[in-house]
């Protein structure tokens, strides 16, 4: 007895060895980048005018033009002339101009005082497009850049950026799809090249055309599926993450400096754009069912169709703010194309008419949740 007793403890105390050795190859991007991230009040409303790049862009505060820097992030570079486009350069600068266009109003939250501005006197800022969605955050999460430039105490976000960038890493999204391609210090172009030559052989186009002709890479799609080749030249990039730029953000306090308003333009269109004005490239949005009239501690539920593999996402905005109740995080669209989503109606909330927008590949569209 005593034998077999000791032999259960050592087949016992193997199989937890195992399951923690399992554990711990399990990578840390199982950790939701979106945790904690809620915009603070008394933001800067700025309107964009130019995008440089995918961590660079210019942007109007009042009267005055400014440079930001965005915090936290490197993507390749494409503006050098005296250097060749570094892979996904211009995936990154395209995801940019998807996501922050010209006229696009944001919101800007500075650097620390005393770290507003780095030593070519540009603005360093993290980018909000809505008060739960930021960009710095996106472009990470969709393999487009890295994490880089950590200088305390500007460091706010380090750890939901951290996160996205283990999980673009885990199912080599964009820059992550080619080994060696991100460096502590910046991006190696003699590997990526090196790689490309590699494996062009097996970078085809579905017309015949040699990818490398046009100096193509891989992007992989934000689901972590296979990678499917896209040439850079043709802009060939992941869904943008969160909101499309025609999306309304909400009200989230007093704004920074006496021309600006962080209330949202109510001249500024919400929902779907007609299918004759979608540009290549975007998804359209239909909605299949839902049960948006509800009482307070039921449920509700919405079903869109989309393109398959495409990331949505869906805000509700009541009262007191955005929810955050579980069921309203990001999906992937099935093979089918479709997203369900349903969450809980809080028993506390107010009665109403409340906005649910939805995002899906640069489209929204804004439905109306009646709880009584």
């Amino acid at each position: 007895m005593f034998r077999k007793n000791v032999w259960k403890s050592s087949l016992f105390a193997l199989g937890g060895l195992a399951v923690s050795f399992f554990v711990g190859l399990v990578p840390t991007a199982v950790a939701d980048s979106r945790v904690g991230l809620h915009a603070p009040t008394g933001l800067m409303a700025a309107t964009v005018t130019r995008d440089i790049d995918g961590d660079t862009m210019q942007v109007r505060i009042g009267p005055k033009t400014e440079t930001v820097r965005m915090l936290l992030i490197d993507t390749p570079e494409q503006v050098d002339p005296k250097t060749p486009v570094e892979p996904y350069a211009r995936e990154a600068s395209a995801y940019a101009k998807r996501l922050l266009p010209v006229g696009k109003r944001v919101w800007l939250q500075e650097g620390h005082p005393g770290h507003t501005r780095d030593k070519y006197g540009r603005l360093l800022a993290y980018v909000w497009i809505t008060s739960t969605d930021l960009y710095n955050r996106d472009v990470v999460d969709q393999g487009l850049a890295r994490v880089a430039y950590v200088y305390a105490p500007n460091t706010d976000y380090l750890a939901q950026l951290e996160a996205a960038q283990n999980d673009a890493k885990w199912h080599h999204r964009g820059i992550w799809s080619i080994p060696g391609y991100v460096t502590s210090q910046g991006f190696n172009l003699d590997v990526a090249q090196k790689w490309l030559q590699a494996h062009s052989s097996s970078n085809r186009s579905s017309s015949g055309e040699d990818e490398t002709s046009h100096g193509g890479f891989p992007v992989s799609s934000s689901s972590g599926g296979k990678n499917s080749s896209v040439g850079i030249g043709n802009a060939g990039f992941p869904p943008p993450s969160q909101t499309n730029s025609n999306a309304s953000s909400p009200d989230w306090g007093s704004a920074v400096g006496p021309s600006t308003s962080v209330s949202p333009d109510p001249s500024t269109p919400v929902g779907r754009a007609p299918a004759s004005d979608t540009a290549e490239g975007q998804s359209s949005i239909t909605v299949i069912s839902s049960d948006l009239n509800v009482q307070r501690g039921g449920y509700a539920s919405v079903t869109i169709q989309t393109t398959p593999g495409a990331l949505g996402t869906i805000e509700v905005d009541y009262k007191t703010g955005p929810s955050h109740a579980s069921g309203l995080e990001p999906k992937t669209a099935d093979s089918s194309g479709r997203i369900t989503w349903e969450w809980r109606v809080g028993s506390s909330t107010t009665a109403g008419q409340w906005p649910v927008t939805i995002a899906v590949g640069g489209q929204s569209i804004t439905l109306t949740l009646s709880v009584s």
